[in-house]
């Protein structure tokens, strides 16, 4: 599954679930948190850094994925959604991870800088 907008409000709730789960479902199975963390979510942000290190701290670098809104954004609005990934608050692994490893990742397919040439 994937969740768009960065989880949306969920990483900035999900200590909160935490806390509440076991009074208000005792049934669940596993914490809020770690069931999240089995999900993928998109980097939609809106070029807004502490949103996307909202979501990569409280979800894991590991688990986002690049997003765009196209064709709801285009031009530099387009351009930012990208690179702000590449902010310096934004390590370069976790950058690298989002525009590229997850998704190789997610779809089982060979990194281009793996890939065995020909």
């Amino acid at each position: 599954m994937t969740v768009d907008q960065g989880g949306g409000a969920l990483p900035m709730l999900i200590q909160r679930a935490d806390d509440r789960y076991q009074w208000e479902a005792p049934e669940t199975p596993v914490r809020p948190s770690v069931a999240a963390r089995r999900m993928w979510y998109d980097s939609v942000g809106h070029g807004h850094v502490p949103a996307l290190r909202c979501a990569s701290d409280s979800l894991g670098a590991d688990r986002l994925l690049l997003g765009t809104d196209v064709p709801y954004e285009a031009g530099d609005v387009f351009v930012r959604a990208v690179d702000y990934i590449a902010d310096p608050r934004i390590t370069e692994s976790e950058a690298s991870a989002i525009l590229e490893s997850n998704a190789t990742a997610l779809f089982g397919i060979a990194s281009p800088a793996n890939a065995a040439t020909p």
